[in-house]
């Protein structure tokens, strides 16, 4: 018997992994909310762990997330999941693809943008709050050295929808928008239990360490 937990961001790719191959574990869905705050995130993480029992594995469907998984220790199961440091890779296939095309690269997908924090949403709470000058005036600090807006395209969303709604946002901050295919093969292997180099396995009662993230010990 396995469970999942799984981000809600991602939860098109998801289910339409597990239609694809035709899985019947149950689903755990954790609020994307918590991706503000990787401490918060974690204990969140933990606390639903705690709460599984009678499982072989619990199959973790979220990326490193500002190493929110650091420090998680499974309770009489195995813990799974992808060796990713976001989900935004995990929706590009992998580590290697994301190097290619993150140099001066902002992401955009349509299940981020379809929840209740987002680039877009916090900029305009920001205008709102302090004026549209200041909202502009730390966006282009915190985007200096991006050219473009890559929208990810996992043939699960309106990909049409997302550009139409990230243009202003792309066309204000000098951002050249392009649509690039993602790769959901990564869901596949996790679902099918096809666990290589790719994946981390945690063992009852380990916690998840630097090591088992970056293949490096903790220092401090």
């Amino acid at each position: 018997m396995n469970i999942i937990v799984a981000c809600k961001t991602i939860h098109r790719e998801l289910e339409n992994a597990i239609t694809d191959t035709s899985c019947t574990f149950p689903i755990i869905w954790v609020d994307p909310i918590f991706h503000e705050s990787p401490k918060q995130l974690h204990e969140v993480l933990q606390k639903t762990l705690d709460q599984i029992s009678n499982v072989d594995h619990v199959l973790l469907c979220f990326g490193f997330c500002g190493n929110a998984l650091l420090g998680l220790v499974p309770h009489g199961f195995k813990l799974v999941f992808p060796k990713v440091d976001d989900c935004i890779t995990l929706l590009l296939g992998s580590t290697d693809r994301r190097k290619e095309l993150e140099p001066h690269s902002y992401f955009f997908t349509p299940g981020w943008l379809g929840n209740n924090k987002s680039i877009l949403t916090e900029y305009e709470d920001i205008a709102k709050q302090y004026g549209e000058e200041s909202a502009d005036y730390v966006y282009e600090v915190m985007l200096c050295g991006y050219h473009r807006a890559l929208l990810v395209d996992t043939h699960v969303g309106d990909i049409d929808a997302v550009k139409e709604m990230t243009r202003p946002f792309s066309e204000k901050f000098n951002l050249s928008q392009e649509i690039i295919e993602g790769d959901t093969r990564m869901f596949h292997q996790l679902l099918g239990q096809e666990w290589d180099e790719n994946f981390v396995v945690i063992q009852p009662e380990e916690a998840v360490s630097h090591a088992h993230l970056f293949g490096i010990e903790s220092t401090g």
